[in-house]
């Protein structure tokens, strides 16, 4: 009888620590993010908007430049709300079209 609990006190640790692991913000693909674009939207390629996941509890916005360069943005920074609104207004009036 002691040898399952052990077994299952050792199983829980294990799942524990696995846990542990994976979260929190060590797994999110921005460690430092900018408050601006800081180049030309004619530069940018491809924009990514990645929600808070099980892997990083923040939302991440990742800036693929036409020179293969990657920025991180600051979802909270109010020129960059402006700018993902302004990019929004700009595809849906192309869906509408």
């Amino acid at each position: 009888m002691s040898t399952k609990v052990l077994l299952l006190l050792a199983l829980a640790a294990c799942v524990a620590s696995s846990l542990r692991l994976e979260g929190g913000s060590s797994r999110c693909l921005c460690q430092r993010v900018h408050d601006s674009v800081g180049v030309s939207r004619k530069f940018i390629q491809r924009l990514e908007i990645i929600p808070p996941s099980n892997y990083c509890e923040n939302m991440e916005i990742i800036v693929n430049m036409t020179d293969g360069k990657q920025r991180c943005l600051n979802p909270t920074s109010e020129k960059i709300k402006q700018l993902l609104n302004k990019l929004r207004q700009r595809r849906d009036r192309r869906e509408t079209q």
